[in-house]
């Protein structure tokens, strides 16, 4: 008596190997159980990564890992392809683990450093700018102010320089005269750590500099405005993330209303160069 062969059933009766249970390429098949762990590893991993927290992903990260490499040992294909199979798993997993500590990380605990300048007040008067008159020593305090919400600044070491510098040259000031930045030592008067939320102006740590007496060319300079007074600044700091500079480039100048200074911003003014690793 015949009857219609159903589907994955040999002619004898005997029915077809499932496709999990198919040699595949290589030689390497997975059992049921086996591939059950597979898709179970895979979305651990897929979550990890969507999860916006590293110590999370870590987490899941190292049970998918482990996942893998479980089948890896209790597979029964060959011992060579098992062996690079496992290798792969771990390089690629350790790639992707590096790549979000970058992102998620790195990233996140990387603060941002501000320099901002303003004039040294003493009982209500500002001392060290104009009216500029022969003699008199420029001084400027410089702040420093850390915009992060989750990392503060460490080891700060603040600088800086005072220099008269002719209008026509203030394009170049900053490269003329970087190397006579004076730093106040790491921490004086700044502070060993500047935590995060320092946005105000008003609690920001700062430190006083002071340039050479001026001589009569530059002042007659800086009235006229020929001249300017220029704060060339480096703070050399440290985060979570790895070593530092930020600099500045700000000069005071007369504008083109007579008596009227204001403060000119060089296109170094808050530049950031990574100086070292964590």
């Amino acid at each position: 008596m015949s009857g219609r062969i159903k589907r994955g059933q040999e002619p004898n009766g005997v029915s077809e190997p499932s496709i999990v249970d198919n040699p595949g390429v290589g030689g390497i098949h997975f059992e049921r159980k086996e591939f059950l762990v597979l898709v179970a590893a895979q979305t651990l991993a897929l979550a990890g990564v969507a999860i916006d927290d590293f110590l999370l992903l870590t987490v899941l990260l190292v049970i998918s890992w482990g996942a893998l490499t479980y089948v890896c040992i209790i597979h029964d294909g060959k011992r060579q392809y098992r062996i690079v199979m496992a290798l792969l798993v771990t390089v690629l997993y350790l790639a992707i683990g590096y790549r979000d500590y970058e992102l998620k990380f790195i990233q996140r605990h990387h603060t941002s450093a501000t320099l901002v300048v303003n004039p040294v007040i003493s009982k209500g008067t500002v001392e060290g700018l104009s009216p500029f008159y022969v003699g008199e020593t420029p001084a400027v305090n410089v702040s420093l102010l850390n915009r992060s919400d989750e990392s503060s600044i460490q080891q700060p070491n603040l600088g800086a320089a005072i220099i008269v510098v002719d209008k026509n040259d203030l394009p170049g000031a900053y490269a003329t005269y970087r190397n006579q930045i004076k730093y106040t030592g790491e921490g004086a008067e700044v502070g060993t750590v500047v935590t995060y939320h320092g946005s105000s102006l008003i609690q920001a740590p700062y430190s006083t500099f002071h340039g050479a007496p001026l001589k009569q060319d530059e002042v007659s300079g800086l009235r006229d405005g020929s001249k300017a007074l220029c704060v060339i600044s480096s703070l050399l700091w440290k985060d979570r993330s790895g070593s530092y500079e930020t600099v500045g480039n700000q000069c005071y100048l007369l504008a083109v209303y007579p008596d009227e200074y204001n403060w000119a911003i060089g296109k170094e003014n808050g530049r950031e160069t990574k100086i070292g690793e964590p």
